[in-house]
């Protein structure tokens, strides 16, 4: 017990983000999962992260800044919410919105998360077989 009191310390003085999601990996993983190449979804999602229209009004678009403000929206919900950040849930939240705290997410945010998810791994697995390419 004492060793994990004496990490958590640590962790907390060298400010770790050891077990932190990594928001550039996180936004690329939501882009390749999309892959939207310009079109319209069926809700009306556009832009390279497919956002929902409210979100392009409330965010001023649909570029990378706006995508990366939204993100951070995302974060401040689910801190609140008491929610882990992973890049699972993150990907769920993103997907479905805030009734993914509610557990009433549809099934394929659910299957949409865990893809973001294994692309988020990879891509953060490349980064370390790879630092110099980042």
């Amino acid at each position: 017990m004492r060793l994990l009191r004496i990490i958590a310390v640590l962790l907390v003085l060298t400010g770790s983000t050891a077990f932190a999601v990594d928001n550039q990996l996180m936004l690329q993983a939501i882009l390749l999962k999309e892959n939207s190449c310009g079109r319209v979804g069926k809700r009306g999602e556009t832009g390279p992260w497919q956002m929902m229209p409210a979100n392009v009004a409330k965010y001023g678009g649909h570029d990378y800044i706006h995508a990366y403000s939204m993100l951070l929206d995302v974060e401040k919900d689910m801190r609140e919410h008491r929610v882990w950040l992973s890049a699972y849930n993150i990907a769920l939240y993103w997907n479905a919105g805030p009734k993914a705290m509610r557990n009433q997410a549809p099934i394929i945010s659910y299957r949409y998360a865990i893809e973001v998810q294994q692309i988020y791994n990879q891509l953060q697995s490349s980064r370390l077989d790879h630092p110099a390419k980042f």
